[in-house]
C-alpha cells in the first residue's frame, strides 16, 4: 500500500489531501472523477453499439466482419493505437461516420475514481489508519 501512501503524502495531483478530514480523503479518492480509455470490451458490450440499420445495409462480406470481431469472446481489443482493434476493424466495415463507430468510440472513456487509477481499489477509514496516513 505504498501506492496510497505515495498518493496522499505527494498529492501529485494537487488535489489538497493535506487539508483534508479523514472522511473528505476517503470521499476524493473513491468519486468517480477520473477518466481512462479502456482498451478490451466484451464481445457483448461491442455488439450493443452496433446499429441495427447500419449492419443490416452491410454486405455479406462486411457482416462476417463484424461477426468475427464479436466471436472473439470476452477481452476484444479496442485500442487506442492498436492496428487490430474491434474499433479499426469497425472503421473499415461501418466508416468514420457511422452512428455504429461513433457509439464504440464513445464508449472506451471510462469514468473511474483516482484510487482505482492508483491501483488500490476503494479506500476505508481503516485502509487510512492501516497505512498510518491518520
Amino acid at each position: 500500500m505504498t501506492t496510497l501512501r505515495d498518493e496522499v503524502t505527494t498529492d501529485p495531483l494537487g488535489r489538497g489531501y493535506a487539508g483534508m478530514t479523514d472522511q473528505q480523503l476517503v470521499d476524493d479518492l473513491n468519486a468517480p472523477v477520473r477518466t481512462r480509455e479502456r482498451t478490451t470490451m466484451s464481445a457483448g458490450e461491442i455488439m450493443e453499439h452496433i446499429d441495427t440499420a447500419e449492419f443490416a445495409a452491410l454486405t455479406d462480406a462486411n457482416k462476417a466482419r463484424v461477426d468475427r470481431v464479436l466471436g472473439l469472446g470476452a477481452d476484444v481489443i479496442i485500442g487506442p493505437g492498436n492496428a487490430h482493434s474491434a474499433v479499426q476493424e469497425f472503421l473499415a466495415t461501418f466508416g468514420g461516420g457511422s452512428a455504429t463507430l461513433t457509439a464504440l468510440t464513445a464508449s472506451r472513456d471510462e469514468v473511474i475514481s483516482r484510487a482505482t487509477e492508483i491501483g488500490v481499489g476503494t479506500v476505508t477509514h481503516h485502509t487510512l489508519k492501516m497505512e498510518s496516513l491518520r
